[in-house]
């Protein structure tokens, strides 16, 4: 396995992780688009009175 294949998996599995969390938070695993590629689409983390969540 080349450097670039070993970079290359482990971009997969961060990725894969991010969508797990991304997930559990609420959030949405979406298609772009642009690179038709997955994309996690984090939750709105405001409050209704519009104050980030500390």
């Amino acid at each position: 396995m080349t450097d670039e294949e070993k970079d290359d998996e482990e971009s997969e599995l961060e990725m894969n992780e991010r969508q797990r969390q991304v997930l559990e938070c609420g959030g949405d695993i979406e298609v772009s688009e642009d690179t038709e590629e997955l994309v996690a689409d984090a939750p709105d983390e405001t409050d209704e009175d519009g104050d980030a969540d500390d």
